[in-house]
C-alpha cells in the first residue's frame, strides 16, 4: 500500500465537520424554496409594473411574504450551523 493511501485511510474527519441531520437539510430546502418563491413573485409583479399592468395582488403578497420567511429559514440554519460547530 501507497504512503499516500495510508494516509488517507488514518485521517479522519474532524468532529466539526459532522453531517448534518435530516432537519438541517428540510430547513435548507424550505428555505431556498420560499426565498425562489418569493423572488419569483416580485419578478412577475415588476414586469407587470412594466408592461404598464395592474399588479396581481396575490403576486405583491406571496412576495412580501415568502421572501422573509426564507431569509428567516437561512438565518435559522446559519444560527444551528454556528452552534453545532461551537459544542464541538
Amino acid at each position: 500500500m501507497s504512503a499516500h493511501a495510508q494516509s488517507a485511510q488514518t485521517q479522519t474527519a474532524p468532529p466539526h465537520r459532522r453531517a448534518t441531520s435530516r432537519a438541517d437539510t428540510v430547513l435548507t430546502a424550505a428555505a431556498v424554496v420560499f426565498s425562489f418563491i418569493g423572488v419569483l413573485a416580485i419578478a412577475v409583479v415588476l414586469v407587470q409594473a412594466a408592461m404598464q399592468a395592474r399588479p396581481s395582488a396575490l403576486m405583491t403578497y406571496t412576495g412580501m411574504i415568502c421572501l422573509p420567511i426564507g431569509f428567516a429559514g437561512m438565518l435559522a440554519v446559519l444560527i444551528r450551523a454556528t452552534l453545532r460547530r461551537r459544542s464541538s
